[in-house]
């Protein structure tokens, strides 16, 4: 495959997915004075909620699996158990009172007050926008990788892209694109394992040495983290939040735990055939980009070009409408969720410009933010407490110290060296515990 036909089919691919959106969101104009419809069927659900999968996980996973083997699904086993555990605990919760809600902050702000409220958009929106750069960055590295097109003309090209339906379509554009991307990332990802499975080694023999064993430790931390982060993502969230239904959260938050899983094990397998084809030499960093330039053939090639362009635009367009969604209901609605005269729906499309512009002006000016991931999570999991603590039914005024108390202990913890992947999720669990024990002394009282 040359490299003008690749750019060609990358170039082709975006079109034409921006052509589909439109036409699908062309009659449903009513929808732009709602920041957040109630849309999401069953499969819309559970499609927004496994295609959150990126750029990030692609590289983690597959490096994860040439390290440690199969031990690497435990990535998203804390995951998918959580996707599922919180669509039943979000079905649970009167419908009314979601109506008006956006994303996390306001469920947040509804059991705690609105200065945990703010707390937790801030803490949000600095956490999403890290990773919205992280899979800009990524995503941007393996589609230069695999079409040979410029770093820099690729990251303008998917945030115009995306921006472009996003101001189109808003939240519909982004439940459209979720269904598109989850079938075609599902079928894709097992069209390049069998691909991969059919080729020989780029070397002939190589030298292979078994998978090392994963330290028990690190298992754990990442099963109970991917507990706690999707808890308390502001992305799932969303996607829950604009549920027509408890019965499709329920199911949505069932399947869309299980999809997650599947895409889990097929990039952990890429990560495990890595190991067969390219030997024990191979930079676990990159292993993907070695397996598509050395191990694919020009079909394999194709097929791993539109799965890595799938996974950008998947989060790309989740994490770009969430920044900008979350922004408008705070500068547009007062503390008691009333509109204070400005209109969400003539303010969020410039919004949606901004969030573009600066993300792909981040990931053009930095291409190392791979570096944050782990601090992407801590973000997140200090959520944790405060999450779950609102979902077992806790309403209390110190809902500050509740997300404060675990956020201070990773930001002073964490640089030290004391809070790292393999401990991460001590802190939420002794905040939450401690939470829990508090809220049932003073409900006995």
């Amino acid at each position: 495959m040359n490299l003008q036909s690749k750019e060609f089919f990358v170039l082709a691919l975006l079109i034409t997915y921006v052509a589909y959106v439109v036409f699908k969101t062309a009659r449903h104009s009513s929808d732009s004075d709602q920041l957040v419809p109630k849309i999401g069927t069953w499969w819309g659900v559970s499609a927004g909620l496994f295609t959150l999968f990126g750029g990030g996980e692609i590289v983690t996973l597959s490096s994860l699996g040439y390290l440690y083997g199969w031990a690497a699904v435990s990535l998203v086993v804390g995951y998918s158990i959580s996707f599922a555990v919180l669509g039943f605990m979000v079905s649970k919760i009167d419908p009314s009172r979601l109506s008006g809600f956006v994303s996390l902050p306001d469920f947040i702000g509804s059991n705690f007050g609105n200065i945990s409220k703010h707390l937790t958009f801030v803490v949000s929106f600095a956490a999403f926008f890290a990773l919205l750069v992280l899979q800009f960055t990524v995503g941007g590295s393996l589609l230069s990788e695999f079409s040979g097109l410029n770093y820099n003309l690729i990251i303008a090209v998917i945030g115009a892209t995306t921006c472009s339906y996003l101001l189109f379509g808003r939240y519909r554009a982004v439940q459209i694109t979720d269904q598109i991307q989850g079938i075609a990332m599902l079928a894709l990802g097992i069209a390049m394992l069998i691909a991969l499975e059919m080729a020989d080694s780029p070397s002939g023999e190589v030298t292979k040495r078994a998978t090392s064993s994963m330290p028990s430790e690190m298992f754990i931390s990442l099963v109970v983290t991917g507990l706690f982060v999707a808890a308390s993502s502001a992305d799932v969230w969303q996607r829950l939040c604009a549920a027509t239904s408890p019965k499709s959260q329920r199911l949505g938050g069932v399947l869309g735990g299980l999809g997650l899983l599947l895409l889990g094990i097929v990039f952990t397998a890429a990560g495990v055939i890595a190991r067969k084809l390219l030997g024990d030499s191979a930079d676990p960093n990159t292993i993907i980009n070695a397996l598509v330039s050395s191990s694919l053939g020009p079909i394999g090639s194709y097929i791993a070009l539109a799965l890595a362009t799938c996974a950008i635009l998947a989060t790309a367009d989740t994490e770009i409408f969430l920044l900008a969604s979350m922004s408008a209901k705070i500068v547009c609605f007062d503390n008691k969720g009333d509109s204070n005269g400005r209109s969400p729906g003539r303010l969020l499309p410039w919004l949606l410009i901004g969030v573009s512009i600066a993300a792909c002006c981040m990931a053009v000016w930095t291409r190392d933010a791979a570096k944050v991931y782990t601090w992407i999570l801590m973000l997140i999991v200090a959520l944790a407490p405060a999450t779950l603590a609102a979902l077992f039914g806790q309403k209390s005024r110190w809902g500050l110290l509740i997300i404060g108390v675990p956020l201070t202990a990773i930001l002073i913890l964490g640089p030290l060296g004391f809070v790292t992947l393999e401990t991460i999720y001590l802190v939420p669990s002794v905040a939450l515990l401690v939470t829990l024990l508090l809220g049932c002394r003073h409900a006995a009282k």
